[in-house]
């Protein structure tokens, strides 16, 4: 017998839990197993699988929008310039210059 189940059968207080639970036949556990992943399992992955369609499907119009955004600025010939970071005067900046020989 392993270990565990030794330890369980043994334990004062879980150990009258166990030898109840040995009783029952291995089709009331099975029972038991397939009735808790129909309950939990099964809409939990439900659930994700939605999720991950609801999520690609948002990335999808999403982009959609934003190529339709952009042809759209194309066409009417609308250009916006970002200011580049490169262009801008430096503020609150020293510059320490030391002489090297």
């Amino acid at each position: 017998m392993q270990m565990w189940r030794v330890y369980f059968r043994n334990h004062p207080t879980l150990g009258h839990w166990v030898l109840r639970a040995e009783r029952h036949p291995g089709w009331i556990w099975k029972t038991a197993l397939i009735s808790m992943v129909i309950t939990i399992v099964i809409p939990l992955a439900l659930l994700a699988v939605a999720a991950l369609a609801i999520g690609f499907i948002v990335f999808v119009l999403l982009g959609a929008m934003a190529t339709v955004t952009s042809l759209l600025q194309r066409l009417l010939g609308i250009t916006r310039q970002a200011p580049s970071p490169l262009n801008q005067p430096r503020v609150n900046v020293r510059v320490i210059q030391e002489d090297h020989l």
